[in-house]
């Protein structure tokens, strides 16, 4: 049998194989040399290791995730508003026990164990040198500055030249910036950072048409997210004039090569209009999070019918079960039938990658030469169906890394951050 690890090809055995660029093959044959798909065939291989029941998709990218919390059982609870939410979401960092390496660690092994190859990381401070991302996904770590105050402007945007600088350090991790929010952040902070990604090339991130109560702050200068602010002595009445509008962001946010239009439930029509003729900028829509908050209806389907790429994020475990993007995947199966397969999946994989500027990876997908670490493996409930997407998208599926290297029950033998299933209730550290 061959050896993997070597030099030597090895081929795997799996149910069922979504190359990037034809349809999906049954049991198929993956060859792999020297860590890269060498090629596949519908046709049985003798030494075949077999993985079983699984089928062997593009790496996942998980657009959007605070790590931060991932030390996290569950979410927190969501409240009578968001601004309530946001207020218990501060009360724990206040309380908190776990360290925030910790808790970045914790998020990294789970985004490993569940498949994911690549995420977007929004850090609310600089990111330690101690993380380890060896082995993990690929991570763009887009800082989060935010402040009303224009005094405090020239230390934010600071603080995002020193995170870009570290960047130079081959630390192995992608920079990016993100203005926090319409309503958090000085306009003088948003368009400096805004053209801090411009001149140093690297994609912005930002919370946008997220909530009704933002849109009322926006709207009326009133609402619980102004009542908190207040009760908080941050609020500025006069940095955010009435009648502002989530356009105004994105006119500035088309300025970047790649920009991140974070959850985008309540954009209209002439926000959508808008994004339409904008291939640079994504919408990162959070399925399992949005349900969290009870949000009306994604306007999903109207941005695909316009032609805007749709990328999808779990968020943080303050509200979600997990970090598993492939829960996300198949509850926007459940709510949007209308979305084709293909799609749904280009959605979770290339599209994620496109919107985090990683070009190279959402042209590769699975394709000839590909790295079997930009690979994920989904464990598929049934075993029988004849229709690959249907066997894909059913209940009971599950994502992991692809096993690479491992000749014999190839998941038992992951190191432990990696042992236990990537389920919702699987992971319980506090």
């Amino acid at each position: 049998m061959d050896a993997p690890g070597d030099s030597a090809t090895t081929h795997y055995r799996v149910r069922w194989l979504f190359p990037s660029d034809a349809d999906p093959v049954a049991d198929a044959t993956l060859e792999v040399q020297d860590g890269r798909i060498a090629g596949w065939s519908g046709r049985p291989h003798p030494a075949a290791i077999d993985l079983g029941n699984v089928a062997v998709i593009p790496g996942l990218v998980n657009a959007h995730t605070h790590l931060e919390f991932s030390h996290l059982a569950q979410p927190i609870p969501a409240g009578n508003s968001f601004a309530e939410w946001i207020g218990a979401v501060i009360q724990e960092r206040r309380n908190r026990t776990a360290t925030g390496e910790e808790s970045l660690q914790a998020g990294l092994d789970e985004l490993r164990r569940c498949g994911t190859v690549a995420a977007g990381e929004i850090a609310t401070r600089s990111w330690p040198r101690g993380a380890s991302v060896e082995r993990g996904p690929a991570l763009t770590v887009f800082r989060e500055v935010l402040g009303l105050s224009p005094d405090a402007v020239p230390h934010r945007l600071a603080e995002l030249q020193e995170h870009l600088d570290a960047g130079e350090t081959g630390d192995g991790v992608r920079r990016g910036v993100s203005p926090h929010a319409p309503y958090s952040v000085h306009p003088d902070l948003f368009h400096g950072a805004v053209a801090l990604a411009r001149e140093r090339n690297v994609p912005v991130a930002m919370h946008l048409a997220e909530t009704r109560e933002e849109l009322e702050l926006l709207r009326s200068g009133s609402g619980p997210l102004v009542e908190l602010f207040t009760r908080m002595g941050i609020w500025r009445p006069e940095v955010v004039p009435r009648g502002t509008r989530i356009l105004d962001f994105l006119r500035g946010l088309a300025e970047v090569g790649h920009a991140l239009v974070v959850h985008g439930n309540y954009l209209d029509d002439d926000e959508i209009a808008f994004l339409a003729d904008r291939p640079n900028m994504t919408v990162v829509y959070c399925p399992r999070t949005h349900r969290h908050f009870g949000h009306a209806r994604h306007p999903l389907p109207r941005l695909r019918e316009r032609g805007i790429r749709v990328a999808l994020g779990t968020d943080s475990r303050a509200s979600s079960p997990s970090l598993d993007l492939w829960d996300d995947v198949t509850l926007v199966r459940e709510l949007f039938p209308e979305v084709s397969p293909p799609s749904l999946l280009r959605m979770a994989t290339a599209d994620g990658a496109a919107a985090l500027g990683n070009d190279s990876a959402a042209e590769g997908g699975l394709r000839i030469a590909t790295p079997v670490t930009g690979l994920s493996v989904v464990e598929l409930a049934d075993g029988s169906a004849s229709d690959p997407w249907r066997a894909l998208f059913a209940g009971g599926t599950r994502s992991r890394p692809f096993p690479a290297g491992r000749s014999v029950s190839p998941w038992r033998g992951l190191p432990p951050a990696l042992d236990d299933p990537c389920r919702e209730s699987g992971f319980r550290r506090r």
